[in-house]
């Protein structure tokens, strides 16, 4: 749940219970998350233990945020965002769950940032 408070910050807030699954949009108490607008951009930090981002963690800045030629593109992803993290490090699950045979699966990790690179056989 995103919304600007009286002073103009932008808030994150859980939006169920934790606990129970309830929801809490409708103005019950959530935890709220650390976050930072950067280059017209929301960046939430969640920490399912509460802490806050290592110092270390820097979102690299965009020289020229107004610059022309940007797309929106989206994808849904009709799944538990869990799956997305165990896809980048389980390849093996492919060729059993998804019936799938890639033919290249590369990961890359830098800092805090998963890339994968995969090919379809």
């Amino acid at each position: 749940m995103v919304f600007a408070g009286e002073d103009g910050q932008l808030n994150v807030l859980d939006a169920y219970c934790r606990h129970m699954g309830g929801d809490l949009s409708q103005g019950a108490g959530a935890a709220a998350w650390t976050t930072m607008v950067q280059d017209k951009m929301l960046f939430a930090w969640n920490d399912p233990e509460g802490s806050p981002p290592p110092a270390d963690v820097v979102i690299p800045r965009i020289e020229d945020a107004t610059r022309a030629g940007w797309t929106w593109y989206e994808t849904h992803v009709d799944t538990n965002c869990r799956e997305v993290v165990d896809n980048v490090v389980d390849m093996a699950h492919f060729f059993s769950v998804r019936f799938a045979f890639p033919t290249y699966f590369k990961n890359i990790f830098e800092g805090h940032v998963a890339a994968c690179y995969g090919r379809p056989s």
